[in-house]
């Protein structure tokens, strides 16, 4: 089992969530350059398809401490505000949907000699969390393994 290296807000224990994803990648770019693109959340859909119409409430053009934007993945619209955030390290916000689930994805930046670290982590529940975990665990791993490409992909 992996090591959980992201930053949970207080109230979040991933052990009491069904649906626990993580993800990793290697990125040869500096932790500046990659910061900049997951902050840059807009812009995420360039990169990342399954992110649709980001759009960050207010007029900051970037997400920043307590930021909250409303975007569309996996089919669904979700309503996050950004809980986590420590510049070039830790990226993390809750993600509520209309029919009740609840979860917190987080990112973390770890430099290496040939770049960064990059791991993702997101914990889910909500009615009938159980029931489909693995049919949303298996998506949420894909998907964000291919969040990470995109960024390599974009960064190079």
């Amino acid at each position: 089992m992996h090591q959980h290296h992201i930053k949970w807000p207080d109230h979040i224990d991933p052990a009491k969530h069904p649906i626990h994803s993580y993800n990793e990648l290697l990125i040869p770019a500096s932790a500046d350059a990659i910061w900049h693109k997951l902050i840059d959340a807009t812009h995420w859909p360039e990169w990342y398809p399954n992110a649709r119409d980001v759009k960050i409430v207010g007029s900051e053009p970037v997400l920043r401490p307590g930021s909250q934007f409303v975007w569309n993945t996996f089919g669904v619209t979700v309503k996050s505000r950004v809980l986590v955030y420590e510049p070039l390290v830790d990226l993390g916000w809750d993600a509520a949907e209309i029919m009740g689930w609840r979860g917190f994805h987080g990112w973390k930046i770890i430099p290496q000699d040939s770049g960064c670290l990059v791991i993702t982590e997101e914990v889910q529940a909500g009615v009938g969390a159980g029931l489909i975990k693995n049919w949303i665990l298996e998506r949420l791993q894909r998907e964000h393994q291919n969040w990470l490409v995109g960024l390599a992909r974009e960064l190079k």
